[in-house]
């Protein structure tokens, strides 16, 4: 009987949102032009799209402290040794959104759910790169400043 509720519990959600979704496309694209700040901006997205806004919170949150860990590795490495990196956190936001959204993405792209376009994601990425450009300066001058 519990089997019988629960199947019904997860077929009783709707397949799909009225509005467009992130896709794992979506994942890639943003993550290797824009940075680590709006791979979690799109996983963050979904989660609210999904209505699931704890969860969203909490994205922004590890994607704050993971950006300032890759930034404090990338400036510590030498050029040749932090040409992986932007490769590495990449494939990592990748897979924690298969892992995390896999399946709703999944079943609202089945159900006929529209997703972000390309042009969408790339304008999203310029405007995550611009922003970590500009935080990234900021920092540096004042870390800098600090120096003198």
């Amino acid at each position: 009987m519990s089997d019988v509720s629960f199947e019904q519990d997860i077929n009783s959600e709707p397949l799909f949102l009225p509005t467009p979704i992130y896709s794992h496309v979506s994942v890639l694209v943003g993550a290797f032009l824009g940075g680590p700040l709006v791979a979690g901006y799109i996983m963050a997205r979904n989660f609210a799209d999904f209505g699931e806004p704890e969860k969203a919170w909490i994205t922004r949150i590890m994607t704050i402290v993971a950006a300032a860990i890759i930034f404090g590795l990338a400036f510590s490495l030498s050029d040749t040794s932090a040409r992986g990196i932007p490769a590495g956190y990449t494939v990592i936001a990748y897979t924690l959104t298969r892992h995390y959204q896999g399946a709703k993405i999944d079943a609202h792209i089945n159900a006929g759910g529209t997703t972000h376009g390309l042009l969408h994601v790339i304008g999203v990425s310029i405007v995550g790169l611009i922003t970590t450009a500009i935080l990234v300066v900021v920092i540096a001058v004042v870390v800098m400043e600090g120096f003198d």
